[in-house]
C-alpha cells in the first residue's frame, strides 16, 4: 500500500496534522487546504489516490462542491471518499452519501476507529474493482460467442427489410446515451451501473429481431393494415424472442435474459396502450423504455414511423406531447435535455 495516497482535504492544519500522522506509515500523504485545491489535485491524477478525507466546511470550495466535482467527472467510480466532519450530523450525513460519499465519520473522532474504517472502505473499492475486472472479462467472453450469430442475423434482416431505414446501430446508441444521462442525473431508482448499461446498450441492438418471422410489407408505413395484419405485426415482439432463445448458450445467459426483455417490451407505453402486455407505467423495464423512446425518435426523423421524415425539433415535440404513445416523464425530460445529443448521434450513423 505504499504507493498509494490518501488525500487529507481540511482548511485547519492540526486536523490534517492528525490525520496525516494515522495514516503516514501505510500510505502517501499528499494535503489541500480547501475544497479548490482538492479538485485540482485530483483533477490532475485521479488514479493515485486510495482514498480521499474531506471536511464539509471549508472556504472557497466546500466538501459539498467537491463531492459534485467527483460525480461530474466520474471519479467516484473508483475513489471512496469519506467525510470526516463537525457538520450537523444527520442531516450532513444524509446530505453527503446522497451525493456519493462512501462513509461519514463525526468530529470529534476515535483515532482507532477512523483508521479501521477507512481501512475496510479500501479494501470494499479494491474488492468491487476486482469484481468489476472480472465482470469485463466475462462479458467479452459472452459476447464473442454471440457476435457472429447475431450479425448474421443482422445482415438477414438487411436484406429483407431493405426499405427500413432503422437503424440497429443508432439505437444502441440512443440507448447508451440515454442511460448514461439517466446514470449522471437523475437515477433515483432504476439501480443502473456501468456495466449495465453497455449491457442494456449492447443487447438493444436485437430489439426488432422478430421482424425477421413477419410477412414483408406489414411494417411499411405507407401499409393500412386489417386488425388480423396489425395483430400479425405487434407478434413480432413475440417472434423475437424465439428467435433470440435459439441462440442462447450457457456463457451467454445475462446478454440473452437483458436481449428477451428488451425484444419484448420496447413497444409498450408508460400509459398500458403499447403491446403485448398493456404493462403500466415502471411495471416495464427500464431497458425496454429507454430502447422504446430512442426507436420512436428514431423512426420519426427516419420518417420509417409516418413516411414522412420528421426535424430534431419536431420529433422531440411529438415524444413530449406523447403523439406515438406516452413514455415515463423522467425519460421524456431526459430527452428534452439532452436533444442535442440525440441529434448528433443520428447525423454521425445517418444511413
Amino acid at each position: 500500500m505504499k504507493n498509494n495516497a490518501v488525500l487529507i482535504v481540511d482548511d485547519v492544519d492540526i486536523n490534517r496534522s492528525m490525520l496525516a500522522e494515522l495514516f503516514s506509515n501505510d500510505y502517501d500523504i499528499i494535503e489541500a487546504m480547501d475544497g479548490e485545491e482538492a479538485m485540482k489535485l485530483i483533477g490532475e491524477a485521479p488514479q493515485r489516490f486510495a482514498i480521499i478525507l474531506l471536511d464539509i466546511i471549508m472556504p472557497q470550495k466546500d466538501g459539498y462542491d467537491v463531492l459534485d466535482f467527483m460525480h461530474f467527472n466520474r471519479y467516484l467510480n473508483d475513489i471512496p471518499v469519506v467525510m470526516i466532519s463537525a457538520a450537523d450530523a444527520e442531516a450532513a450525513e444524509v446530505e453527503c452519501l446522497k451525493r456519493g460519499a462512501s462513509d461519514f465519520i463525526m468530529k470529534p473522532f476515535n483515532p482507532n476507529v477512523v483508521k479501521q474504517r477507512v481501512r475496510n472502505v479500501i479494501e470494499l473499492f479494491r474488492y468491487k474493482r476486482s469484481l468489476e475486472y472480472i465482470i469485463n472479462e466475462q462479458t467479452s467472453k459472452f459476447r464473442g460467442v454471440t457476435e457472429f450469430v447475431i450479425d448474421v442475423l443482422l445482415s438477414v434482416m438487411r436484406v429483407k427489410n431493405s426499405d427500413s431505414r432503422h437503424s440497429s446501430q443508432r439505437i444502441r446508441v440512443y440507448t447508451r446515451e440515454i442511460l448514461n444521462f439517466i446514470y449522471e442525473y437523475c437515477d433515483e431508482k432504476y439501480d443502473l451501473n456501468l456495466q449495465k448499461i453497455e449491457l442494456i446498450s449492447a443487447s438493444s441492438i436485437l430489439y426488432d429481431i422478430g421482424l425477421l418471422a413477419i410477412p414483408g410489407g406489414l411494417n411499411d408505413s405507407k401499409t393500412v393494415l386489417t386488425d388480423d395484419e396489425r395483430r400479425m405485426l405487434e407478434a413480432h415482439t413475440v417472434r423475437g424472442c424465439q428467435i433470440i432463445n435459439s441462440i442462447n448458450t450457457q456463457e451467454n445467459n445475462e446478454y440473452i435474459d437483458m436481449a428477451l426483455e428488451i425484444c419484448k417490451y420496447h413497444h409498450e407505453r408508460w400509459d398500458g396502450s403499447g403491446y403485448p402486455e398493456r404493462m403500466v407505467g415502471d411495471e416495464i423495464p427500464i431497458s425496454a423504455q429507454v430502447v422504446g423512446i430512442g426507436e420512436t425518435y428514431d423512426s420519426l426523423r427516419s420518417g420509417f414511423l409516418t413516411g414522412s421524415t420528421y426535424s430534431h425539433d419536431e420529433a422531440i415535440e411529438a415524444i413530449d406531447r406523447g403523439d406515438f404513445g406516452m413514455f415515463s416523464p423522467v425519460l421524456v425530460e431526459c430527452c428534452k435535455m439532452m436533444a442535442d445529443k440525440l441529434d448528433e448521434v443520428y447525423q454521425q450513423f445517418r444511413d
